[in-house]
């Protein structure tokens, strides 16, 4: 478990309840059922009417195994290492090899890696190939964080609504004896509303939308690593230029040390 992103999903929480405590003794002030449903309600209608809500139910998965499980995270070590450990059993000759890539974790290299072994594609067309199914799964994954960045428009505008009823409420009630009695009630609907919409975009959704984001290019790069790899295991490259080559992805605190990785 990533304790870190732990920290940081149960702060976004915090904060918002930290700050509605500091500013009240009551904070029972700031629920109101009816804002809840607008808001809350009116977000899922909305996303339900835009997208398959099957599909935004697994992304949220995989956000929260991201944060939780640290899954999805490019492990460009891990990659480096085994595209080392290819490259010298391919060299060789090494019975190893086809063994070897039945048993690699990532999706992208064990699928590069047995589109190679199969020797359909000319190397021309192969790395054409490699080079669209790493682009094509990127733009699949931005999508899909793109669509958290349309559900984040949805509870400030449900917010919105939620105000305009309330003052609607509010200015239809302003005569007559018992409208000291319901500016409260409708102010309160006004305002919480617009609070609920505020907080569940900025705290909840618009951060799994960058965390997707992020996620996808993370995704992106580690595949320009495994293309590159790839080339160097076809000319039968010694593992240490393939770790100096695959080095030169990375930032120097972040590179593998091919010393430590060939023992």
């Amino acid at each position: 478990m990533k304790i870190p992103s732990l920290l940081a999903l149960f702060l976004s929480g915090g904060v918002l309840f930290t700050g509605l405590l500091l500013s009240t003794d009551d904070v029972s002030i700031f629920w109101d059922a009816v804002s809840l449903f607008i808001v809350f309600g009116g977000t899922i209608a909305a996303t339900s009417i835009s997208f398959r809500l099957t599909k935004i139910m697994k992304l949220v998965k995989v956000f929260f195994q991201r944060i939780l499980k640290d899954k999805g995270l490019a492990e460009y070590h891990e990659v480096i290492i085994d595209l080392m450990k290819l490259g010298e059993a391919y060299r060789t000759n090494s019975r190893k090899f086809k063994p070897m890539i039945d048993n690699l974790s990532d999706p992208f290299l064990k699928d590069a890696m047995m589109t190679f072994t199969d020797g359909v594609l000319e190397k021309k067309e192969f790395f054409h190939v490699l080079n669209n199914r790493a682009e094509n799964s990127y733009q699949h994954h931005i999508q899909d964080a793109n669509k958290f960045k349309i559900i984040g428009k949805f509870p400030p505008a449900f917010g919105m609504m939620g105000t305009t009823i309330g003052m609607i409420v509010l200015l239809s009630n302003l005569a007559g004896a018992d409208a000291a009695k319901t500016i409260g009630p409708a102010m309160s609907i006004c305002l919480i509303t617009t609070l609920y919409g505020v907080a569940l975009a900025n705290l909840l959704v618009i951060p799994i939308a960058e965390n997707l984001t992020t996620g996808a290019k993370e995704i992106y790069f580690k595949n320009s690593i495994i293309i590159e790899g790839v080339k160097l295991i076809q000319q039968k490259q010694n593992p240490v230029i393939i770790a100096e080559v695959l080095n030169s992805f990375l930032k120097p605190g972040d590179r593998v040390d091919w010393k430590k990785a060939v023992k």
